[in-house]
C-alpha cells in the first residue's frame, strides 16, 4: 500500500476532485494532506473519506518540512510525494505498489518535455527506466520512495531543493539508483504556490544547498 503525502495551499481548484479519484485506487492506502493555509480550507466530501487524513499546523510550515512530516507520520512504508497541482494516470499507483522496494532510491516523473530532451510520451504505457543523466524537470512534482531510504531534508531548506536533496542523498549516501517514470499521462500547470514567492527565497536557499551538497558528495 502507498501513502501519498501532499502539502497544499489550496491554490489549484481541481486538487480535491483528483483526491476523490485517488482514494478509489486499491493500492492507495492513504492520502496525507498537510494543510499549510488553514484560513482557506475548502469544504469537500473527500476530506471525510477514511483514506484521507489532514494535518493542519497553526501556520505555514512550508513544503520541505511538510514532506519530512508526512514521511514520518504516514501509515505505509511506500511513499508518494505529490504536488497539489498534479493530475496523473491512476494506473501509476498500481504499478508502483508492485514495483517499489528498498533496493531503489527515488522514482520520479519525467513529463517528456522536448525542450529538456526528456524521453517522449508515446502511448501512455508507463515506462520506469533507470535515470541516465536525463534532465529532471518535473521530478519534484511527483516521486516515490521507500521510507527506509528517506533522509530528512535539512531544516535550513524550507521551499526549494527538497527534491534535489532527496535525489542526491540516494546517489551519494544510500547509494541507491534513481529511476524516472516516462510515457505516463500527466498534467500540471506547475508552481501554483511558489510562483508568488520573491527571488530572495530561491537565492538564499541556493546558497545553503550548494554548501550542503558539497558535504554529501565528498563524504
Amino acid at each position: 500500500m502507498i501513502s501519498i503525502v501532499v502539502p497544499t495551499m489550496w491554490r489549484f481548484r481541481p486538487f480535491l476532485d483528483f483526491v476523490q479519484e485517488l482514494v478509489k485506487v486499491p493500492e492507495v492506502g492513504e492520502v496525507f494532506i498537510v494543510n499549510n493555509n488553514r484560513t482557506v480550507t475548502p469544504i469537500h466530501p473527500v476530506l471525510s473519506h477514511p483514506k484521507v487524513s489532514m494535518y493542519t499546523p497553526e501556520s505555514n510550515i512550508y513544503v520541505n518540512p511538510a514532506w519530512n512530516l508526512g514521511a514520518r507520520l504516514a501509515k505505509n512504508d511506500k511513499l508518494c510525494i505529490m504536488n497539489d497541482d498534479v493530475i496523473v494516470d491512476l494506473k501509476l499507483f498500481t504499478r508502483m505498489d508492485d514495483w517499489l522496494g528498498t533496493d531503489v532510491g527515488l522514482v520520479g516523473i519525467s513529463p517528456g518535455r522536448p525542450e529538456w530532451g526528456q524521453p517522449a510520451f508515446t502511448n501512455g504505457a508507463i515506462d520506469i527506466i533507470p535515470w541516465n543523466q536525463e534532465h529532471t524537470f518535473g521530478f519534484g512534482s511527483l516521486f516515490f520512495v521507500h521510507r527506509d531510504n528517506w533522509i530528512n531534508i535539512p531544516p535550513q531548506l524550507k521551499i526549494y531543493y527538497g527534491d534535489n536533496w532527496l535525489f542526491d542523498t540516494q546517489l551519494y549516501v544510500t547509494r541507491k539508483p534513481n529511476w524516472i517514470i516516462t510515457n505516463c499521462l500527466f498534467f500540471s500547470p506547475w508552481a501554483q504556490t511558489t510562483k508568488s514567492l520573491t527571488e530572495n527565497w530561491l537565492d538564499a536557499e541556493s546558497f545553503v544547498y550548494s554548501s550542503i551538497c558539497k558535504s554529501i558528495k565528498t563524504a
